[in-house]
Protein backbone atom coordinates (compact mmCIF):
# COMPACT_ATOMS: atom_id res chain seq x y z
CA UNK A 1 0.00 0.00 0.00
CA UNK A 2 1.21 3.19 -0.53
CA UNK A 3 2.33 5.93 1.87
CA UNK A 4 0.11 8.67 0.10
CA UNK A 5 -2.80 6.37 0.77
CA UNK A 6 -1.88 5.40 4.64
CA UNK A 7 -0.97 9.65 5.12
CA UNK A 8 -2.24 11.50 2.43
CA UNK A 9 0.25 13.94 -0.04
CA UNK A 10 3.55 14.86 2.37
CA UNK A 11 4.06 18.55 2.77
CA UNK A 12 7.21 17.99 0.98
CA UNK A 13 8.51 15.72 -1.53
CA UNK A 14 12.18 15.54 -2.45
CA UNK A 15 13.65 13.56 -5.48
CA UNK A 16 17.19 13.22 -6.87
CA UNK A 17 18.64 10.58 -9.31
CA UNK A 18 18.18 7.65 -6.93
CA UNK A 19 16.58 8.75 -3.71
CA UNK A 20 13.29 10.19 -2.46
CA UNK A 21 12.15 11.87 0.84
CA UNK A 22 8.79 12.39 1.80
CA UNK A 23 8.07 14.29 4.75
CA UNK A 24 4.71 14.16 6.85
CA UNK A 25 3.08 15.66 9.98
CA UNK A 26 0.72 13.75 11.38
CA UNK A 27 -1.76 13.09 14.53
CA UNK A 28 -1.34 9.46 16.34
CA UNK A 29 -3.44 8.69 19.55
CA UNK A 30 -3.65 12.66 20.51
CA UNK A 31 0.46 12.46 19.81
CA UNK A 32 1.57 15.11 17.22
CA UNK A 33 4.78 13.73 15.32
CA UNK A 34 6.41 14.58 11.93
CA UNK A 35 7.68 11.25 9.51
CA UNK A 36 10.30 11.22 7.07
CA UNK A 37 10.90 8.60 4.87
CA UNK A 38 13.55 7.31 3.04
CA UNK A 39 13.79 5.64 0.12
CA UNK A 40 16.83 4.72 -2.41
CA UNK A 41 15.74 3.24 -5.57
CA UNK A 42 11.89 2.80 -4.89
CA UNK A 43 13.05 0.94 -1.70
CA UNK A 44 12.37 2.17 1.77
CA UNK A 45 15.72 1.83 3.88
CA UNK A 46 15.46 4.63 6.47
CA UNK A 47 12.08 6.22 8.71
CA UNK A 48 12.24 8.96 11.20
CA UNK A 49 8.93 9.62 13.73
CA UNK A 50 9.64 12.99 15.71
CA UNK A 51 6.81 13.09 18.40
CA UNK A 52 6.90 16.87 19.82
CA UNK A 53 6.12 17.77 23.35
CA UNK A 54 5.58 14.37 24.69
CA UNK A 55 5.30 14.50 28.49
CA UNK A 56 7.69 11.81 30.47
CA UNK A 57 4.43 9.84 31.23
CA UNK A 58 3.88 9.83 27.36
CA UNK A 59 7.46 8.85 26.00
CA UNK A 60 7.24 6.28 28.91
CA UNK A 61 4.53 4.71 27.13
CA UNK A 62 5.81 4.71 23.73
CA UNK A 63 8.68 3.20 25.13
CA UNK A 64 6.35 0.89 26.46
CA UNK A 65 5.05 -0.06 23.40
CA UNK A 66 8.34 -0.80 21.63
CA UNK A 67 9.15 -3.07 24.33
CA UNK A 68 6.06 -5.32 23.89
CA UNK A 69 6.59 -5.51 20.44
CA UNK A 70 10.22 -6.25 19.96
CA UNK A 71 11.69 -7.30 23.28
CA UNK A 72 9.11 -8.92 24.99
CA UNK A 73 8.38 -6.41 27.74
CA UNK A 74 11.94 -6.76 28.75
CA UNK A 75 14.02 -3.31 29.81
CA UNK A 76 16.31 -2.20 27.43
CA UNK A 77 18.74 1.51 27.51
CA UNK A 78 17.35 3.42 24.56
CA UNK A 79 20.11 5.88 25.16
CA UNK A 80 22.53 2.92 24.88
CA UNK A 81 20.82 0.13 22.69
CA UNK A 82 19.19 -0.82 20.03
CA UNK A 83 16.15 -2.87 18.95
CA UNK A 84 16.53 -5.51 16.31
CA UNK A 85 13.60 -6.97 14.99
CA UNK A 86 13.26 -10.74 13.40
CA UNK A 87 14.79 -9.70 9.82
CA UNK A 88 17.85 -7.61 11.07
CA UNK A 89 16.18 -4.25 10.81
CA UNK A 90 17.38 -1.68 13.41
CA UNK A 91 15.70 0.87 15.83
CA UNK A 92 17.03 3.42 17.69
CA UNK A 93 14.79 5.54 20.06
CA UNK A 94 16.67 8.93 21.33
CA UNK A 95 14.62 10.87 24.08
CA UNK A 96 16.34 14.51 24.48
CA UNK A 97 14.14 17.80 23.47
CA UNK A 98 12.15 15.01 21.27
CA UNK A 99 11.28 11.69 21.51
CA UNK A 100 12.71 10.10 18.17
CA UNK A 101 12.70 7.05 16.28
CA UNK A 102 14.41 5.43 13.67
CA UNK A 103 14.06 2.32 11.91
CA UNK A 104 17.20 1.29 9.57
CA UNK A 105 17.07 -1.06 7.29
CA UNK A 106 20.78 -2.07 7.73
CA UNK A 107 21.04 -4.67 5.57
CA UNK A 108 19.97 -1.72 2.50
CA UNK A 109 22.40 -1.50 -0.81
CA UNK A 110 22.51 1.68 0.17
CA UNK A 111 24.83 1.21 2.93
CA UNK A 112 27.59 -0.56 1.27
CA UNK A 113 28.11 2.61 -1.37
CA UNK A 114 28.33 4.65 1.50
Amino acid sequence: MALTTLLGEPELNIYTLNEHLLFYRSETAGYKQRLEFHFHKSRLFYVKRTFSKLSFTDANEVFCALRAKYLDDRLFDPEHEKILDPQGNEIFARDNDELQLEYLQAHHLTFGKL
